[in-house]
């Protein structure tokens, strides 16, 4: 599949976008869905390179603005649900959340590094949208290493966020879950659940920031480096836990495979029978790629 990275909504858009009608026997798109929020803050140790009044201004912004990641969705002639590789980003201030505003140039070139990767289905099986229910993403951002001799040194790294459509989602109301990576793609979250229908959204991921570089003597902060990550989870486990799920060493491997895991982990934290809730017919989990793909030990997004 083709690389893709989010977009900011343009300035003035609505952020809550009601989805269209299901037209019978043609396909056709739905419309875009909050997913999860997320908000930027100064870290504790990071803003005292900073003057009083530049620090003040930038820590009022962060705590005014917030991002909401929303995928698309269409349907298919079949009246399938079909999730979108396109993600938008509405950047909102917290006290006007109905339209998107302007976003800081490095707010519009962070947003850039979150990237729809591909998405995973039975590569020996014809490619079929409405049975890609996970959504792979990557994102890259600078990273402050452990200090050596007292000193930092940023560098890339990248995590991997899941954007999960649930089994019991229709056209007329999809559902999803997204699970997220941290510490260097060891740990997996099931991120706390938002409300795709309000414009005013609990951050399930929060990062502390800090800025390797300033002009104007501090006046003019530059190059944001993310110094810790925070998140809202219902749950969180290793990697390698996930892996051996899938893998099947807990025992039976879940239909679906990867997808069927992503299941199993959403009923264990919310005590949600997934298969239980079906309105209309849903899409059958599709078997996935090779489990050994989940995590790739390759080299950051590019």
């Amino acid at each position: 599949s083709v690389e893709r990275s989010c977009e900011l909504l343009e300035v003035g858009s609505e952020v809550i976008q009601p989805l269209l009608d299901v037209k019978p026997d043609v396909a056709g798109p739905l419309g875009r869905r909050c997913a999860f929020s997320i908000q930027l803050q100064l870290g504790k140790d990071s803003s005292s390179n900073l003057p009083n009044l530049t620090r003040g201004i930038i820590e009022d912004y962060l705590k005014a603005h917030q991002l909401t990641i929303q995928p698309s969705y269409y349907y298919d002639e079949k009246a399938r649900l079909i999730l979108s590789p396109q993600l938008r980003a509405s950047f909102i201030r917290l006290d006007a959340p109905k339209q998107a505003t302007v976003a800081e140039p490095m707010i519009a070139k962070s947003i850039q590094e979150l990237r729809t990767l591909g998405a995973y289905w039975d590569s020996s099986m014809p490619f079929t949208p409405a049975d890609c229910r996970t959504l792979i993403l990557g994102f890259r951002y600078t990273l402050d290493s452990p200090p050596i001799a007292g000193k930092t040194t940023p560098k890339l790294d990248y995590e991997l966020l899941f954007i999960h459509v649930l089994p019991q989602s229709t056209p007329q109301k999809p559902k999803v879950a997204v699970f997220a990576t941290s510490d260097a793609r060891t740990q997996f979250h099931l991120l706390e659940e938002s409300d795709p229908e309000s414009e005013m959204q609990s951050a399930a991921i929060t990062a502390d920031v800090r800025f390797a570089d300033s002009k104007m003597m501090g006046m003019y902060p530059e190059r944001p480096v993310v110094t810790r990550v925070y998140h809202k989870a219902l749950l969180s486990v290793p990697v390698e836990l996930v892996q051996s799920e899938i893998e099947g060493l807990t025992g039976v491997p879940p239909e679906g495979g990867f997808s069927g895991v992503l299941d199993k982990l959403y009923k264990t934290a919310t005590g949600t029978d997934v298969s239980a809730e079906v309105e209309a017919p849903a899409t059958q989990p599709s078997a996935e790629r090779p489990p050994e793909e989940l995590v790739p030990e390759a080299t950051p997004v590019n």
